[in-house]
């Protein structure tokens, strides 16, 4: 999950559990009941999806670290048989064993298999001579044996890891959306609380820290441009009510600063040397990094 989500996904935990601790005030409002039902089961595929996220990643280390450690064993079973190869002016045995790590480890799955594979069962047919006069140890082999096995038992899929890391995330983004929809809702229904039980109404905003969360991941990036130049200006003084918001943006990096979202938001540009320039009715989306790009133009000399 990237850092927005997992502020929103704690946001929603959150949620959750507060409603639970609070079903007999809940049972009382049958809209709020009904999202709050929704975003549950979005809550619990959220689950679901980092659980096996998570496996997916487990998984792929341990086929990683099973095949680090059958290169490394091959590379030392290789110099072995090199050497072999060279005393006994084996020109044949020496180009087989002529191994790096990269050439030993690169190719498809079942290209590495097989050329790990061929080594082995090379070693293997050798070994009475590998240890007389190179001092080989059996439990080196038998290690890479074990090595090439455990490997081949971890098969791949009909799709890759990677992909399938991809097409998860992909629907964790997609839940996430939903649950934004979901919170909407909630939100919603949960103001019939206002009269019936305000005090319930109040602890379900603080709990559950939906303003907190808007404030702190959304983001409004400014671009000034010169309408002469057309070049990119900083320096410029921002104000804006609805985001109370009144200050410079002195360098590149301050262009990018943290807003509430707002429906219609109206600004005010000011720079010395330059006209003042204003926006009326800029929506500042949730949860995004909004970009308002500003064309001032520069005073006219008198």
């Amino acid at each position: 999950m990237t850092q927005e989500q997992i502020s929103k996904f704690n946001m929603i935990e959150r949620a959750v559990k507060f409603v639970k601790d609070n079903t007999a005030t809940v049972a009382t409002n049958p809209a709020f009941q009904a999202d709050f039902n929704l975003l549950e089961s979005q809550y619990n595929e959220m689950l679901r999806l980092t659980k096996r996220i998570e496996l997916d990643s487990g998984h792929t280390q341990n086929k990683q670290t099973i095949k680090a450690g059958m290169i490394a064993r091959g590379l030392d079973v290789c110099k072995h048989l090199n050497c072999l190869g060279i005393l006994n002016k084996d020109t044949v045995l020496m180009k087989m064993s002529d191994h790096s790590k990269s050439s030993l480890s690169n190719g498809k799955e079942e290209e590495v298999l097989l050329r790990c594979q061929n080594i082995a069962e090379k070693a293997r047919e050798l070994l009475s001579e590998l240890t007389t006069k190179r001092g080989i140890k059996e439990a080196l082999l038998t290690q890479f044996e074990d090595d090439i096995l455990q490997f081949r038992a971890i098969k791949p899929g009909p799709i890759s890891a990677q992909q399938e890391k991809s097409v998860l995330k992909s629907e964790l983004n997609t839940i996430f959306d939903m649950a934004d929809m979901a919170l909407t809702l909630l939100a919603g229904s949960a103001l019939n609380f206002k009269e019936e039980d305000d005090a319930f109404l109040a602890r379900f905003e603080k709990a559950t820290a939906i303003i907190a969360y808007q404030t702190s991941t959304t983001k409004t990036k400014f671009v000034f441009i010169n309408g002469e130049t057309k070049e990119r200006m900083t320096a410029v003084g921002v104000e804006s009510a609805a985001l109370n918001l009144n200050k410079i943006l002195m360098t590149e990096k301050d262009m990018t600063v943290q807003t509430t979202y707002h429906e219609g938001s109206d600004f005010i540009f000011t720079k010395e040397g330059f006209e003042k320039a204003s926006m009326q009715n800029m929506k500042i989306i949730k949860g995004k990094t909004n970009v308002i790009e500003v064309v001032m133009m520069p005073l006219k000399a008198a």
